[in-house]
């Protein structure tokens, strides 16, 4: 793995889920920034941590990079950082920029997309249906329905593949999320 990256920039994706026996485990997949194309992640560390929290993390982080380039300081080629939006990742990514000046914390799109769609549920939002107007609690058990939500997210540089850029506006990202509720 390290002779795959070598001296490239790089990039280093954050991930904390609970096994089954209930231990926090955080898990930091690197791969090089190629303008060729992607490169293969490479699990850097898997760690064990007593709790989560930004302090936690960034520590995490810094030590994992420690372990793949012991004798160098690779801070200026530490270039992306990949988690989801949590509050202590987004903590965490503040903190690790103070040491990686040229970082860009990235949250996954799929996360927020999934945070939209859990608060629309939660609101007993109003939908469109045949016969008229209903609203999700009401809908669910008694029909068959789709629904579809579309979100505008805009972004201070424009996206490429595979998401689809609006044509009114370069910068915003349109994403779809489908729903279906099951009679």
């Amino acid at each position: 793995m390290k002779e795959d990256i070598g001296d490239s920039y790089f990039w280093a994706s954050v991930d904390e889920t609970t096994d089954r026996c209930v231990r926090n485990i955080t898990n930091i997949v690197a791969g090089k920034l190629d303008t060729t194309g992607p490169s293969s992640p490479h699990l850097i560390a898997s760690r064990v941590l007593e709790g989560t929290n930004s302090s936690t993390i960034a520590r995490v982080v810094r030590d994992s990079l420690r372990v793949l380039w012991p004798s160098e300081n690779n801070d200026e080629k530490f270039m992306a950082l990949l988690t989801d939006s949590v509050a202590y990742m987004l903590n965490a990514g503040a903190s690790l920029k103070l040491f990686c000046q040229k970082l860009i914390h990235i949250t996954c799109l799929a996360h927020a997309v999934h945070i939209v769609a859990e608060h629309i549920r939660s609101r007993n939002i109003w939908i469109r249906a045949r016969s008229g107007y209903l609203g999700l609690g009401e809908m669910e058990g008694t029909m068959t329905m789709t629904m579809t939500v579309t979100v505008t997210i805009t972004m201070h540089q424009p996206l490429t593949q595979p998401f689809t850029v609006d044509d009114d506006n370069d910068n915003a990202l349109v994403t779809h999320i489908g729903s279906h509720s099951r009679g």
